[in-house]
């Protein structure tokens, strides 16, 4: 009897089993041939809804690049358009609004510090902006 007692116990507070579903997507779509690109983050850059990357490239002995891909609306992206520069190798990109005026801004880490690229009101970023860091920090932003 206790035996049978323990069973119907156990059984009526066992935890229900876990199932998982892994989430399926499409084959690897190549979105652009442009080469070096360091990093990449998405957001809405030009304010039109649709979701754009941008992207650090390295130019090795000339510096680094930040490009806007623009979206197409369809899950694919424009080509890209020159939207800043950096002293040297771009390495990260993060998207975060540097200024509080609702537009995301860009953030780069380079061989020689972080940079921000403030995004102005109609659109495109202005010029290189605050450096944090000195020759030879490398910053990486997780």
């Amino acid at each position: 009897m206790r035996l049978v007692t323990r069973t119907l116990f156990a059984a009526a507070f066992a935890a229900p089993a876990l199932t998982f579903t892994a989430p399926q997507f499409t084959g690897p779509e190549q979105l652009s041939g442009q080469s070096q690109i360091r990093s990449v983050d998405p957001g809405d850059f030009d304010g039109d809804g649709r979701m754009d990357l941008l992207a650090g490239i390295n130019l090795f002995a000339f510096g680094g690049e930040l490009l806007l891909f623009a979206g197409d609306g369809a899950g694919g992206v424009e080509d890209p358009v020159t939207v800043g520069t950096t002293s040297a190798a771009a390495r990260e990109v993060r998207a975060a609004d540097m200024d509080g005026d609702g537009r995301l801004d860009a953030v780069v880490t380079s061989t020689d510090g972080v940079h921000r690229f403030l995004q102005l009101p109609g659109g495109g970023f202005g010029p290189e902006g605050v450096d944090y860091g000195g020759a030879g920090v490398g910053v990486w932003i997780l």
